[in-house]
């Protein structure tokens, strides 16, 4: 009994003896903060507006006047865009299926106006690896409706998708 009262006796001095060299935990913290932004801003400026067309008479809007479309791309940090048109544009669809032919003339540019700016050839081809922080997309054309041209309003959605690496 007497070895057990000083085995126990051994063991709650060794146990008061290391918490007393215990020390209370200290703690530090770091924050994780991030921004997002915007990868890039797209936004249709204007829309292409041939407005009264007469039958037989071919009317032409040029792009960079008040009646073409246009699209304005701004790609922050150096970014690179490639443009295309999820169809590309065709005739302009009238009441029961008739349809207006147009002749397309879109062209792209870094600056908001036609000087220096590049034609867009090939529709059904993209655009690629453009490197302007700013990139406008004009997009003019020309009706070009029969003798017997259906009466009515002939209308086409453009669709131009972006895709900024």
């Amino acid at each position: 009994m007497k070895t057990l009262k000083i085995f126990t006796a051994a063991l709650l001095f060794v146990g008061l003896t290391a918490s007393a060299y215990a020390q209370n935990p200290s703690n530090a913290s770091i924050n994780a903060n991030a921004e997002v932004v915007s990868s890039f801003s797209f936004v249709t400026t204007s829309n292409l507006e041939f407005g009264s067309v007469l039958q037989g008479v071919n009317k032409t809007i040029a792009p960079a006047t008040d009646d073409a479309g246009l699209f304005h791309i701004l790609v922050p940090n150096g970014g690179k865009a490639n443009l295309n048109f999820t169809a590309a544009p065709g005739d302009l669809v009238g009441t029961g299926g008739s349809s207006l032919p147009i002749t397309w003339d879109v062209r792209y540019n870094s600056e908001d106006n036609l000087t220096g700016a590049t034609t867009w050839e090939n529709l059904e081809a993209g655009v690629n690896e453009l490197e302007d922080e700013n990139i406008y997309v004009f997009i003019g054309g020309t009706a070009e409706p029969a003798n017997d041209q259906a009466i009515g309003t002939y209308a086409l959605e453009i669709t131009l998708q972006v895709e900024v690496n």
